[in-house]
C-alpha cells in the first residue's frame, strides 16, 4: 500500500511537471505570447521628394572701362560714377525649388549618420535697374544688373539624434554646385548708346543647415528642412559703342556679382 501511495503522488507530480514546462515553452494549450512589430529604425537607403521657396541675396558691382582699342575721348569722372552707381548694390532674387532626393543613414542607438544627394530645379532670380541724368552731358541714361540659377545639386552628409524611436533632429552640410548667371545693360535715352550681355558659368560652393524629420510608418518618412547655400562671384560684360560725354571708343560695362540664398523645403521619403 506504501509502495502504491508514493508511485501515484510521483506520477501526479511528473504530469504536472511535463504540462507547466509544455505550456511555458509554447507547446501547451495557452495563448502565444506577442511581442508586437521589431522597433522602427532609420537604417538603410531612402528616396523621396521635396518642394519648397528660396530667397537670396546678391552683391552687384558694375561700372565701365575703355575696352584697349584707344583711349576714352573723353574723361567725366562723375558720369562714370553715375552710371556704376545705378547698378550697383544688393539684388534679392527669389523663386521656386523642387526636386527628388536619394540617400542612406546609419543608426546606432540614438546617433543616426548619413550622406544625401538631391538634383533641384532652383528657379531664383532677381534684378537692379536705375535711371538718371547724365551729370556732365544731355540726356538720361538706364542700367540693369540680374542674376538667377535654374538648377541646384547638393552633396551632403547627415549628423542626426533620435528625440524618439521615429523623431530625429539631424544637422547637414557639404557641396553645392549650380550654374549663375549674371546680366546686364546700359542705355541711353533715345538708344543712342546702347548695350547688353549675359554671362553664366558652373559655379561649385558650400551648403548647411538642418531639419526634423518623423515616421509616418515603418516606410514612410516626412521633413521639413532648412539650407543655406553659398556660391562665388562672375562678371558679365557689355560693349556700349558710343557713350554721350565719354567718347566714341568702345567701353565695356561690367558687372560682377555673387549668389548665397535661403531654402526651406518639405520632403518625402520612402525608405527601403
Amino acid at each position: 500500500m506504501q509502495i502504491a501511495s508514493i508511485t501515484k503522488c510521483f506520477m501526479a507530480a511528473s504530469i504536472i511537471a511535463l504540462a507547466t514546462g509544455a505550456e511555458a515553452d509554447g507547446y501547451g494549450r495557452g495563448p502565444a505570447r506577442d511581442y508586437g512589430p521589431p522597433p522602427f529604425s532609420w537604417a538603410g537607403t531612402y528616396m523621396g521628394v521635396n518642394i519648397g521657396y528660396a530667397w537670396g541675396s546678391s552683391d552687384a558691382r558694375s561700372g565701365f572701362a575703355c575696352d584697349g582699342a584707344g583711349p576714352c575721348t573723353h574723361n567725366a569722372p562723375a558720369d562714370f560714377a553715375a552710371f556704376g552707381a545705378a547698378s550697383t548694390g544688393s539684388i534679392s532674387p527669389d523663386g521656386f525649388t523642387g526636386g527628388a532626393q536619394i540617400g542612406y543613414n546609419w543608426q546606432s542607438g540614438s546617433a543616426v549618420l548619413g550622406v544625401e544627394a538631391d538634383v533641384n530645379a532652383f528657379d531664383v532670380r532677381g534684378a537692379r535697374t536705375g535711371a538718371n541724368n547724365i551729370p556732365t552731358g544731355a540726356g538720361t541714361f538706364a542700367t540693369t544688373a540680374s542674376v538667377a540659377s535654374d538648377w541646384l545639386i547638393t552633396l551632403r552628409a547627415r549628423l542626426g539624434w533620435a528625440l524618439t524611436s521615429t523623431t530625429m533632429l539631424y544637422a547637414t552640410g557639404g557641396l553645392a554646385l549650380t550654374e549663375l548667371r549674371v546680366g546686364n545693360a546700359f542705355s541711353t535715352a533715345g538708344l543712342v548708346s546702347t548695350g547688353s550681355n549675359s554671362n553664366s558659368r558652373f559655379e561649385a560652393g558650400w551648403t548647411l543647415g538642418g531639419g526634423l524629420e518623423t515616421a509616418l510608418s515603418r516606410n514612410w518618412t516626412l521633413k521639413g528642412e532648412y539650407l543655406y547655400v553659398d556660391f562665388g562671384r562672375i562678371t558679365s560684360v557689355a560693349g556700349v559703342n558710343r557713350v554721350p560725354a565719354i567718347g566714341n571708343s568702345q567701353n565695356l560695362f561690367a558687372t560682377t556679382a555673387d549668389l548665397s540664398a535661403h531654402l526651406a523645403r518639405l520632403g518625402l521619403n520612402y525608405k527601403f
